[in-house]
């Protein structure tokens, strides 16, 4: 047995060396100097002696090799006659098989003698030339995409075109599969300008292809604007490849898809809606066709219009994520599962298509939500001239008030399993106390979408809220790992809409919230100026509406008062949110009827005078709202407290510049009154 090893063995080597023996004679008539006749026979064998896997041979072969001879075959031409055609046609082979093999290295494709082919090869990508050559070179660019160099070179606008042209005028489908493959590459790493270019021929191709073809490309725009700017975007002058997207998409979400080819168009819409917003949906048309047909085959489809598409996507989001919802299972989930594994395996990928499609459905609802606002603020506006295109394009389109409230209901169906799988998700963590059951990028992207709803629409859901709060409480608590979202940011909103009402006011703070408020406060240095300003609104709800409560938790509230010098910086970049924080401390020292004595209760006092002085002329409506209130509520202490009357003393000289403001009210002038009565009373003192 050794001896018949040793042997075979023996045999191999031998074999190498006389592959080897054989590479280098035909080296030998490949050098420059040499006939065409005997390099041409050299490149017959050459490729039958190469091993791509040897790389020891490779380099030698790649280092000897004449360049200029293959690319000189790249270039033969041929007549009518069909032998002459198949003979130059062979010949391109022979050169493309050769360059093929160096493409598999790296370090070669960078090579400027490689590079040098690129554009010989770019002048072959015609319809006229042979399937052969053209899925060989469509095979090389597939490699070229691997080189830094080489991908720039085959990426550029020449290539780009003659690929183009073969992806929509081929009769082979492999050459299109490929040319669709080297643009998806292309996206993915960046190189994506030439192929942006070619959007408006492509584009039209994609409406009008009814072969397994329309998929991919569908996948490759995927591709492309999920890495594509918008200002590359923007960049292309012609916008009709947007209408033709649209018009694809509206034929296509009419058939009964597959699971990827639907999840395909709903990341291509979520993309699209991230890119050109409300003008994907109503893109401008110079030409428009009311009742448009497009021609399939024998058929004629009906296009439908552009409201009817908007209504038909946020229906399509919003099934989808109800059905998602609905087969949500959490890695504990799965383990806990008594299944065999190629079931839990099947589960498992299962999730992964449920991780992936949720958020991009969260993202078109939370599209058609904005929308929803935008439109109810401009329609209750008296304003006829309104400035906002949302609500202008929308009417432009015949939006009314009984379709926006057949959406509004299509959406509601949608956040109530978003509250009822919140809750079950919150309830499940009080349960087990794993953080994992809430701190999870579904959990927390389905609270975002539930705050951005609630916040513009509580009185749909009357019962349902106070279930939601102790939900949304106990989220707003954590510190999630799983992604970089800080819930607050989203839940504040909630919270200032929810406690302006008594009832839901009373279930907020029966489950805690003020001490989770405070508690985030007290411990967050960098806050979201809109959450901060939210914070605020809340508490200052429940200092208007509750005040029994601040008297009976003086000590509780009592901290808010330290944290004035850590937010009067808003002062200077935030004077409505500024406006609130003077508003909630003057409260505050009104409802526990504080002496003012510390340091940090007479600077606030210092700083709602020099508020009331500075701002007594602003002109936002909001902020001269707070003002007054601020200004009565100064007055209101000034009369109880003497510590307040002896500040007011000191301040004496930027009071009576107020007197002198002919704007000032009868009840403005009431206050001053109040104030500088408090003030010689603190004179006599």
């Amino acid at each position: 047995m050794i001896t018949e090893t040793i042997s075979s063995k023996e045999k191999n080597i031998l074999n190498d060396k006389n592959i080897e023996e054989q590479i280098k004679k035909c080296m030998l008539l490949l050098q420059s100097h040499t006939k065409d006749e005997e390099k041409f026979v050299a490149l017959l064998i050459l490729p039958k002696l190469l091993n791509p896997n040897d790389k020891k041979l490779m380099t030698i072969v790649f280092k000897e090799i004449d360049f200029v001879f293959l690319r000189r075959l790249l270039i033969s031409e041929y007549s009518d006659n069909n032998d002459l055609e198949l003979q130059t046609s062979l010949y391109k082979i022979i050169s493309l098989n050769i360059i093929s093999s160096f493409c598999y290295y790296p370090e070669f494709i960078n090579d400027k003698r490689i590079l040098k082919t690129i554009p010989y090869m770019i002048s072959l990508l015609k319809e006229n030339e042979s399937l052969e050559v053209l899925n060989e070179i469509l095979d090389i660019f597939i490699l070229l995409t691997n080189g830094e160099k080489s991908l720039k070179e085959i990426s550029n606008l020449e290539s780009i075109k003659s690929i183009n042209s073969l992806i929509i005028n081929s009769n082979n489908d492999e050459i299109k599969e490929k040319g669709i493959k080297i643009f998806k590459i292309l996206s993915q790493v960046g190189e994506n300008k030439s192929v942006i270019e070619v959007l408006p021929s492509i584009t039209e191709y994609f409406i009008n292809i009814n072969s397994v073809i329309k998929f991919q490309i569908l996948e490759f725009f995927v591709v492309l604007f999920a890495n594509s700017s918008l200002n590359e975007i923007n960049s292309l002058n012609d916008t009709t490849w947007l209408i033709n997207i649209q018009k694809a998409l509206k034929v296509l979400l009419l058939n009964k898809l597959g699971s990827s080819q639907n999840d395909n168009c709903l990341v291509l819409i979520s993309s699209l809606i991230r890119m050109k917003g409300i003008s994907f949906f109503f893109p401008e048309k110079k030409d428009y066709i009311k009742n448009e047909y497009l021609k399939n085959g024998d058929k004629e489809i009906h296009i439908m219009e552009d409201i009817q598409f908007l209504t038909l996507v946020t229906h399509l989001a919003c099934t989808e994520t109800r059905v998602l919802l609905d087969d949500y299972k959490d890695d504990d989930d799965i383990k806990e599962m008594n299944l065999k594994n190629e079931e839990k395996l099947k589960i498992i990928e299962n999730q992964k298509r449920t991780q992936q499609m949720l958020p991009i459905c969260y993202e078109i609802i939370e599209f058609m939500i904005n929308l929803l606002v935008q439109y109810s603020e401009s329609d209750n506006n008296e304003n006829i001239n309104c400035n906002n295109e949302i609500y202008n394009i929308l009417k432009k389109n015949n939006i009314n008030s009984k379709w926006i409230l057949s959406f509004r209901e299509a959406l509601s169906e949608t956040i109530l399993a978003l509250m009822e799988f919140v809750t079950e998700k919150t309830e499940i963590y009080k349960e087990t106390q794993k953080k994992e059951k809430i701190d999870n990028i579904i959990v927390l992207l389905s609270v975002r979408i539930l705050s951005s709803w609630l916040s513009e629409n509580i009185e749909m859901f009357e019962k349902e809220i106070s279930y939601i709060i102790p939900a949304l409480i106990d989220i707003s608590k954590i510190k999630p790992k799983s992604i970089d979202i800080i819930p607050i940011n989203n839940i504040s909103l909630v919270f200032s809409e929810i406690t302006s009402n008594e009832t839901y006011q009373e279930e907020f703070i029966k489950q805690n919230g003020v001490k989770i408020l405070l508690y985030f406060l007290e411990n967050n240095n960098e806050i979201n100026e809109n959450t901060l300003l939210n914070i605020l609104i809340t508490l200052i709800n429940i200092v208007m509406l509750n005040p029994n409560h601040v008297q009976s938790k003086q000590t509780e509230w009592k901290q808010l008062l330290t944290y004035y010098n850590k937010y009067k910086y808003t002062k200077d970049s935030n004077i409505t949110l500024y406006s609130y924080l003077i508003i909630l401390e003057l409260s505050i020292l009104r409802l526990i009827n504080s002496e003012c004595n510390s340091e940090n209760e007479k600077i606030i006092i210092e700083d709602s005078i020099n508020y009331i002085v500075d701002y007594k002329n602003n002109s936002d409506p909001t902020v001269k709202n707070l003002w007054n209130l601020s200004f009565s509520i100064l007055a209101e202490l000034s009369e109880k407290n003497t510590t307040i009357g002896k500040i007011l003393l000191l301040n004496t000289a930027k009071l009576v510049s107020i007197t002198k403001d002919t704007s000032l009210s009868d009840t403005e002038k009431n206050y001053l009154n109040i104030i500088f009565n408090a003030i010689r009373k603190a004179a006599k003192n």
